[in-house]
């Protein structure tokens, strides 16, 4: 293999050392298939999953999540290939294997000291297949870096309509929830005043676009022409999901999330604040011409500064929280079983009430793990707007676990696609060793990257 700092682009000049690694060979056993057939179509069904994971209301028989389906159907198409792929586990950091060793064996014995064991496998088996093996999937087919713009692409645009689907719902302009399953049908019932969109509470829905927020930003300071345009419309849209959600946590946590944000990447700060500007400016247009619609989509700051009421809801966190804390001092080592892993209102807390000291010691392995890896990794990449893809990834992380202290979203699908994105980058910075000249922009907006 010759080496990685001696190759030379067309004109002569050396060529940028993206990030330094012993692991995977250039031209490794699985490389030289991913464009095949199977894999094309495997990442075709990926995007439907990603398209359609954040809808998580959209369901069959009240049973199954629509979303769910795609990434069934392609893991099981890749699942043989994977097996045998030595290079792709290489890519993967050891501290995810590890955290998902401690998960497995705290599941298995809480589920057996657990009073009703089978809902609390149920809720495990969900809660390994949305943290562990979907980011792996995802990592593994989506290995270019056409395919993973794409992908990013496609999920900031579906995120995108869902928060404007709900913004009209809220408006009363559409009546999508009516397409819905019982449980958001009831959602709509109990909180008419605040947006849900196609989820199934306005929770999830406040998370979904919190977490698009970043990734949209970062794709619009890589567009340009009418996809700048559409990118920054994208991030006006979410940014009015997630004050028409009503939920106080993400309002919060996209507001320390930006502050990181802005400190941690400069280009990424200033387009911040500019959008934060207009966002601002578009908001006041609006009120001045018609302030009872602001008022209706500024629920989240209204129940932030208690200028409306929020009824029992703090009231009945804390008594959650509690009774929590009691279950877990009859149990601090095995838990309880997962059937208890969204009761808390906080992931740490749940996640120890569920597992125990052994689920705990494996989630904050994972976090640490995953902060570290994602902070390297952004260091690491030469190109600024690498990097910056890098770190709104990430930011998408933060918002999840920012909110988390306060909210229950555990074992939900779309909260690990950034998780998943990040190992698409790992492989991609593997497979390619290099980028050139730098990662840009085509004709088609796709971000290129060749290894000559």
């Amino acid at each position: 293999m010759k080496d990685v700092e001696s190759r030379r682009s067309d004109s002569g000049h050396a060529l940028p050392v993206v990030l330094r690694t012993p692991l995977a060979d250039e031209t490794g056993s699985w490389w030289e298939a991913s464009g095949s057939g199977p894999h094309l179509f495997a990442f075709g069904l990926l995007l439907a999953g990603i398209a359609l994971v954040t809808a998580n209301g959209l369901r069959i028989a009240g049973m199954v999540a629509l979303g769910d389906i795609p990434f069934m159907l392609s893991g099981a198409l890749i699942l043989a290939v994977l097996v045998y792929c030595a290079d792709y586990w290489r890519c993967i950091p050891s501290w995810f294997y590890l955290s998902g060793a401690l998960l497995l064996i705290s599941g298995l014995l809480s589920t057996v000291v657990a009073s009703d064991s089978m809902e609390s496998g149920i809720s495990f088996a969900k809660y390994f297949y949305a943290a562990y093996l979907l980011p792996l999937l995802i990592g593994f087919v989506v290995d270019r870096p056409a395919w993973l713009y794409r992908a990013l692409s496609v999920w900031v645009a579906f995120a995108s309509l869902n928060s404007l689907s709900g913004l009209l719902d809220l408006l009363g302009v559409t009546r999508f929830h009516q397409w819905m399953d019982v449980q958001t049908s009831f959602s709509y019932l109990s909180y008419p005043d605040r947006a849900f969109g196609l989820t199934t509470y306005p929770n999830h829905y406040g998370l979904i676009c919190a977490m698009a927020l970043p990734v949209s930003l970062a794709l619009a300071a890589l567009a340009s022409g009418w996809r700048r345009v559409v990118y920054a419309l994208s991030f006006l849209s979410l940014a009015g999901g997630i004050l028409a959600s009503g939920s106080r946590a993400m309002l919060l946590a996209s507001l320390v999330v930006a502050a990181i944000l802005v400190l941690w990447s400069k280009t990424l700060g200033r387009i911040y604040l500019g959008m934060g500007i207009l966002t601002g400016a578009a908001f006041g247009m609006l009120f001045v011409l018609e302030p009872s619609m602001v008022s209706k989509v500024a629920m989240s700051w209204h129940r932030l500064t208690g200028s409306v009421s929020i009824g029992q809801s703090d009231i009945l966190r804390v008594e959650i929280f509690k009774r929590s804390f009691h279950e877990i001092a009859g149990s601090p080592v095995l838990g309880n079983g997962f059937s208890s892993v969204r009761d808390a209102h906080n992931i740490f807390v749940q996640v120890l009430q569920a597992g125990g000291l052994v689920a705990l010691a494996g989630m904050c392995l994972y976090v640490i793990g995953y902060i570290s890896t994602v902070m390297s990794l952004a260091r690491g990449l030469v190109d600024e707007r690498w990097s910056m893809i890098a770190k709104a990834i990430a930011a998408s992380v933060f918002v999840w676990l920012v909110s988390g202290l306060v909210q229950n979203a555990i074992y939900d699908r779309y909260i690990y696609l950034p998780i998943g994105f990040t190992f698409s980058l790992l492989v991609i910075v593997h497979r390619y060793r290099i980028l050139l000249p730098v990662p840009g922009l085509d004709e088609a907006g796709v971000l290129q990257a060749r290894l000559r």
